[in-house]
């Protein structure tokens, strides 16, 4: 029950004395008491113009209160926010007893919808065509690296023949505002780590990458697809393979605290290593990874589509993650159920950026195959992938590097 604070007003005066003795008084303390006190609700909208919200007032202690906030079209409400920003409730009719005590709710909106396209972070993605750009960009670049000095430039740490070998590098130059990434390398990537460097084990040349030459890419916004909303949190896809890893280096199986690791164990693969690492450092601001939520990552046997999977991991505590095959082929994400479909949804073409580093795009659909988490349950050395046509359905080594990394995460909004 709702009802007016102005009917309610202080209807005593309370005067205590206290003192050594009944004539002399030492100290006086007067208080007031409210004979009939009722708390309030206060209701606080974050994005007024996103929505509209209603429910505050003053109520009898221990009755029913409902709030209630309700979006503007192709707007998504979050959820009720205490006063210390933690998360009450994401029903946008909340019902709650009404606390002896007053309290204020926040309602938070977002402009993010189930299924839309949003932008989070950058990274170095078009590649850059201007000839007078490229020559302001090979000039700040300074020397070119060896394999016996890497001047200025970082050196991927990229494999040929098994071991690593410094062959391919990179340099982040600033101009005019803007951020580019410098590539240069002295042989071909090959597509699988164990084979040696040429032209016919690597997919750069085929996309007019060639050896000796540099190569400069724009830092740009990356764009995502909201695959859910939930909590106050969003599931974010990104929409291209924005790079080229193996899953993990080698085939061999590893023992970790006394435990045999197989090779397409994704807890201690590269890849993951590398995506919560080298790749959430590159791409994301020190505001940006305040809203990224730690995940718990589900690596059970029936996220791999195989069960029993004797190839599965414990699940992971991850800011960054490939998806597992149950969540792209999960219907609520926007996904076919048909693993053998040819789902566009889950097609996705490489970036420029991707392209240099060895990815292999099939040219009539432009698009390539990706990594998911999972691992294959016939084969310790293979992990599954989503074919360039849409399908789940595939496999393949864990050591082959011309496979795109399409990281998946969730924000907190």
């Amino acid at each position: 029950m709702s009802t007016n604070f102005n009917d309610y007003k202080p209807n005593y005066l309370k005067i205590e004395a206290l003192g050594t003795n009944d004539s002399a008084i030492n100290n006086m303390t007067i208080s007031f008491h409210c004979a009939n006190y009722y708390p309030s609700v206060t209701l606080i909208n974050d994005n007024p113009t996103l929505g509209n919200i209603t429910g505050g007032g003053v109520y009898f202690t221990g009755s029913n209160v409902t709030i209630s906030a309700t979006p503007n079209t192709n707007y998504t409400f979050v959820g009720w926010y205490d006063t210390l920003n933690n998360l009450v409730s994401t029903e946008s009719s909340y019902t709650f007893a009404m606390p002896s005590n007053d309290v204020t709710y926040h309602a938070k909106f977002t402009t993010l919808s189930k299924g839309a396209t949003t932008q989070f972070g950058t990274y170095p993605q078009s590649k850059v065509t201007d000839a007078t750009l490229i020559s302001t960009l090979n000039t700040a670049a300074g020397t070119l690296p060896t394999s016996s000095n890497s001047e200025a430039w970082t050196d991927y740490g990229y494999y040929i023949s098994g071991p690593v070998a410094s062959y391919m590098w990179y340099i982040d130059v600033p101009n005019s505002g803007n951020l580019y990434r410098g590539v240069y390398f002295t042989s071909y990537r090959p597509y699988r780590i164990d084979l040696a460097s040429s032209t016919y084990d690597s997919w750069q040349d085929d996309h007019d990458y060639y050896t000796n030459e540099t190569y400069w890419f724009k830092f740009e916004p990356i764009s995502w697809k909201v695959l859910d909303i939930v909590g106050g949190k969003a599931f974010l896809l990104a929409d291209l393979a924005l790079d080229a890893q193996d899953f993990h280096y080698s085939t061999d199986d590893r023992s970790i605290n006394g435990a045999t690791v197989h090779a397409n164990n994704y807890e201690h693969s590269h890849i993951r290593a590398w995506l919560n690492d080298t790749f959430y450092n590159t791409a994301f601001t020190t505001t940006e990874k305040i809203m990224i939520d730690t995940t718990i990552v589900d690596n059970s046997a029936s996220s791999t589509g195989y069960d029993p999977n004797p190839y599965v991991c414990d699940s992971t505590n991850d800011k960054v993650f490939l998806l597992s095959y149950s969540e792209v082929t999960n219907t609520n994400y926007g996904f076919d159920a048909y693993h053998l479909s040819t789902d566009i949804n889950r097609k996705k073409s490489p970036s420029d950026y991707a392209l240099s580093q060895g990815v292999n795009r099939i040219a009539d659909s432009n698009s390539s195959y990706y990594w998911l988490r999972s691992p294959h349950s016939g084969n310790y050395e293979n992990a599954r992938r989503v074919r360039a046509d849409g399908m789940a359905a595939a496999y393949n080594i864990v050591t082959a590097a011309s496979y795109g990394v399409v990281p998946a995460l969730w924000i907190i909004l």
